[in-house]
């Protein structure tokens, strides 16, 4: 098998997934899944297997989504320093 011809079978499968598994835990899972059903897809060499195929991939893995601020808590300091705390006050 070529290495084209690998790569080409590599995206059919991902492509079957459900398109809400196109992230980047489901790629983790779809690496899993490789490993135990289809490990002749994944290529070897020099780096990590999971990190050719994010290569491999690139391009059909959805974005994160944004960042913001929103959907942090918002913490509040507080001083375990009477001194601090009385200044606040």
């Amino acid at each position: 098998m070529t290495d084209a011809d690998r790569r080409s079978k590599l995206i059919e499968l991902w492509l079957e997934r459900p398109e809400e598994e196109h992230t980047d835990t489901g790629m983790l899972n779809f690496f899993h899944w490789l490993v135990e059903h289809h490990p002749e897809l994944l290529k070897h060499g020099t780096r990590d297997p999971y990190q050719y195929l994010k290569v491999d991939l690139t391009g059909h893995v959805a974005p994160p989504p944004p960042f913001t601020r929103r959907c942090l808590p918002r913490l509040e300091f507080q001083s375990k320093s009477p001194a601090v705390r009385s200044q606040k006050q």
